[in-house]
């Protein structure tokens, strides 16, 4: 693989290694816009990206890759400061609310040796991939990269491929190749010199299951709680911007975004994809256009825009995007014309809110596994769901064998 096709592309990407005896050879390749002699921590970008900026001061160093919004304001509209920089080094991460990748430095004084923490939020907004080798850590907000870093290819994953394959993510740490690994949502890569790196939870989803507030609450009281978390995400976002955009269906979950947006003092423009001769939504928006007086430019599609989309959008991923998602690229380039820096979508509110009968059978599945260890059958049972051909039990077979194997899907 060659470096020239690696720049050229412009993934934004920021990248690095930690104990590499031969740093020197590889800052000529790559501009670093950090390094350490002493401890060879070396730290670069490729690409352009609004949201990643860094400062170094009293010999800590920070990066943002993403947004923050406590307990700093971080975002490509407010620039760091030595204030954030003081106040988001010295804050433990479990206090660090935004989507982003965090880097955080010390370099060794007399007292204290170097150090180096890598934070992911607590959804795993952004992705970071990482490898080892002979206790020198590399890693990348894009697995790409690591290929180059250590100069050599690997190795896809099979199990992972599957598990991707019937899923449409990869379990826990893994990631579609063997040796590169990701770290997990609400998690910190720590590395110290001549110490193998070693990762730490900081954060569990579970903790978020609190329903003791809301069982005994109406359904009215339930619908106004949620109205108000809706409206103070959406303040987040909107922090020094004038004017965003919406892909906009119709359906409830663009519509609310919609209307909460058309009352927050920002210019809203929504943006409607449609098939040629196929699909079209436009009478279904009239409404919401009207009532909200949001503006909105019909995006119309041909077969061979959807595939432009899927390749150009999987340029920029490590995992494969499907085609749903990659033609968001049209709306994404269209109100980029428009500018447009900060851009909404509403997929995903019904299964964020009212669930998905899948995941209860990936509970009653993860039950029935528990249950066959206890009693000691697991084996003969993943043998004998082996024998199942039908579409779900295989898939319940990748599920055991990952569970048994301690891969557990976040």
């Amino acid at each position: 693989m060659m470096f020239s096709n690696l720049s050229s592309n412009n993934i934004p990407v920021l990248l690095g290694c930690f104990g590499l005896q031969h740093i020197p050879a590889l800052k000529a390749v790559i501009k670093p816009i950090f390094f350490d002699n002493d401890t060879n921590f070396f730290v670069s970008k490729s690409g352009h990206s609004q949201h990643l900026q860094w400062i170094c001061a009293q010999n800590k160093l920070l990066i943002v890759d993403g947004m923050i919004y406590s307990p700093a304001h971080v975002s490509f509209a407010n620039v760091i400061d030595k204030h954030s920089h003081s106040i988001l080094f010295d804050s433990s991460p479990i206090s660090i609310k935004g989507n982003f990748v965090l880097i955080k430095y010390r370099q060794a004084t007399d007292s204290k040796k170097a150090k180096l923490e890598i934070v992911v939020d607590k959804f795993g907004t952004r992705p970071l991939f990482y490898c080892t080798k002979n206790n020198c850590l590399f890693f990348s907000t894009h697995s790409i990269w690591l290929h180059f870093l250590l100069n050599r290819s690997f190795m896809f994953d099979p199990d992972s491929v599957l598990h991707y394959y019937h899923f449409g993510v990869t379990a826990n740490n893994r990631t579609l190749f063997k040796d590169i690994y990701k770290l997990p949502p609400g998690s910190v890569l720590k590395a110290e010199p001549d110490k193998e790196p070693i990762v730490d939870n900081y954060f569990n989803l579970s903790s978020y299951w609190q329903p003791g507030p809301y069982e005994n609450m109406h359904e009215y009281e339930i619908a106004i709680e949620i109205n108000k978390r809706l409206k103070s995400a959406l303040s987040k976002r909107l922090r020094n911007v004038s004017k965003v955009g919406i892909a906009i269906s119709g359906g409830i979950d663009s519509g609310v975004i919609a209307a909460k947006l058309s009352k927050l003092s920002v210019d809203v423009v929504g943006f409607n994809l449609s098939y040629a001769n196929f699909y079209s939504e436009l009478d279904r928006i009239a409404l919401l256009t009207e009532q909200y007086s949001i503006p909105v430019h019909r995006i119309v599609l041909e077969p061979r825009d959807v595939y432009i989309n899927a390749k150009k959008a999987n340029q920029f991923a490590s995992e494969p995007i499907s085609f749903n998602q990659a033609i968001l690229m049209s709306v994404l380039g269209r109100a980029q014309a428009e500018g447009i820096s900060l851009l909404f979508d509403g997929d995903g509110t019904d299964r964020l809110f009212f669930g998905m009968s899948r995941h209860l059978q990936i509970y009653k599945a993860y039950r029935w596994f528990l249950f066959f260890k206890r009693v000691r059958i697991l084996p003969l049972a993943i043998a004998a769901i082996k024998l199942i051909r039908t579409h779900e039990y295989i898939k319940l077979g990748i599920l055991m064998r990952n569970w048994s194997n301690g891969f557990h899907p976040y």
